[in-house]
């Protein structure tokens, strides 16, 4: 009677568990990702609690101080003497001849171009032939879709007539200058005076400058050059040059990461020689190299900044004139910064400059829709990547998929928790069958049990 009574329960708790695995499932194909949802809102209202409660009901902790912004970046001279100051404050490209500060009054500067680009992504162009004092004289500036010249330009258009009917044998353009701006940059050119003789076998030109930014090709790039004066007899690699306070400076970004810059100057060239060098003033072969001539004039030559994002400031000559005399009186007599060039670079933002864009050649693109979503050679087909037995993004057991597991784990479904239920009653019910035929067994064999039963009488 024991043994049928321990079978009926094995029966009875192995149906029980059958029903209770069946009812579930049905009802859920994610109890799992239940449970655990469950469980961490549990857990959540018991932080929330917690959290009231500390410190007298102060309600929730106090957030994370915000991180301190990041320092902008430094300027790195290169060797040598003080490094100009950087002002990478927008995009931008731009030369300056000559700039002389006079009793710190302020800057008279002749021959400067600029192109930038502000805040809002729009492009702006500027020309200085002449600002006295800090106060802009006689400047042109464009904004995008504009194109001014200077007032000279018939006059250089003539010259140019006349340049091409002998043959380049005659070229000549005088206070020529440009400004020319669209909604992808800006370019800036100034020139005093720029000759050529018999086919350019003698040139010369006189305060110089350029300032230029520009975006194609998912890059953006800056330039700036200036020339204070240069003269050249015959060939420009053999013949006699004569260069004066000279620069460029280049930076490039683009929107894969990648950034470049790249900077040149010149002090002084005579046929090869460095005046100041040879006047034991500065190291003209050396950036930021300390100027002292005679203790009248002290500065640097070559100075040079250079920061990421990027940007650089380049300039020939940076000089203080008296600068004894300045100390002594506390005013500084006269500041001067001649053949100075900068660039700043930032990668191309909004339409056409950013990835994901369809329109950007230089993004990668999509792969091609497969008219056919049954091919397995389908990019979204089974099979393919996020597909149906793919383990990538969206596909099963991939990042995303709500019932799988990655790193080779498989899906755990409802589906699951049924035959696993299934099993384990039917592993109970046997374990507990067989128990009670052990048990039945152990009576039928046990002498006291015999004796109990009446089957053996009392010796």
């Amino acid at each position: 009677m024991s043994g049928r009574k321990n079978l009926a329960i094995a029966a009875s708790v192995a149906a029980l568990i059958v029903a209770f695995a069946v009812a579930p499932s049905s009802a859920s194909a994610n109890v799992v990702d239940d449970l655990f949802n469950g469980v961490n809102n549990t857990l959540d209202n018991v932080r929330n609690t917690v959290g009231g409660s500390a410190g007298g009901g102060s309600g929730a902790p106090a957030p994370a101080p915000a991180p301190a912004p990041a320092p902008a970046p430094a300027a790195v001279p290169l060797s040598g003497g003080d490094p100009p100051e950087l002002d990478p404050t927008t995009p931008h490209g731009s030369g300056e001849d000559v700039s002389v500060d006079l009793l710190g009054l302020g800057d008279t500067t002749v021959g400067g171009t600029s192109g930038e680009q502000d805040e809002d992504g729009n492009y702006h162009g500027k020309v200085t032939v002449l600002a006295l004092l800090g106060n802009d004289v006689i400047t042109t500036e464009t904004d995008e879709g504009e194109s001014v010249d200077g007032p000279l330009q018939p006059i250089n258009d003539l010259l140019d007539q006349i340049c091409s009917a002998t043959q380049n044998a005659v070229c000549l353009n005088v206070l020529d200058y440009h400004s020319d701006t669209t909604n992808k940059g800006s370019r800036n050119s100034f020139s005093v005076l720029n000759a050529g003789l018999l086919d350019n076998t003698i040139t010369a030109g006189v305060l110089e400058s350029n300032g230029n930014i520009e975006e194609g090709g998912g890059c953006q790039t800056a330039h700036g050059d200036a020339n204070v004066a240069d003269a050249n007899i015959g060939d420009e690699a053999t013949g006699l040059n004569v260069d004066a306070l000279q620069s460029t400076s280049d930076s490039q970004a683009c929107n894969d990461g990648s950034e470049d810059v790249d900077a040149t100057s010149t002090v002084t060239n005579v046929a090869g020689v460095g005046l100041l060098s040879a006047l034991d003033a500065c190291d003209e072969d050396e950036v930021n190299a300390e100027l002292d001539l005679l203790t009248l004039v002290t500065g640097t030559c070559n100075a040079d900044a250079t920061g990421h994002s990027p940007f650089n400031v380049r300039e020939a000559l940076e000089a203080n004139v008296l600068p004894q005399l300045a100390t002594a009186l506390g005013v500084d007599i006269a500041g001067i910064t001649a053949g100075a060039s900068q660039s700043a670079a930032e990668a191309p933002k909004g339409p056409g400059g950013e990835c994901p864009d369809p329109s950007n050649a230089d993004c990668p693109q999509p792969p091609e829709e497969c008219p056919d979503p049954s091919d397995p050679s389908c990019p979204t087909g089974p099979g393919g990547p996020g597909g149906p037995g793919d383990g990538g993004p969206g596909g099963p057991a991939g990042p995303g998929d709500p019932t799988g597991e990655a790193d080779g784990n498989l899906p755990f479904t409802g589906a699951d928790m049924t035959w696993l239920a299934l099993i384990g009653g039917a592993v109970m019910a046997l374990g507990l069958g067989a128990m009670a035929l052990a048990d039945r067994r152990r009576r039928s064999t046990d002498p006291a049990a015999l004796v109990a039963l009446g089957k053996y009488g009392r010796s």
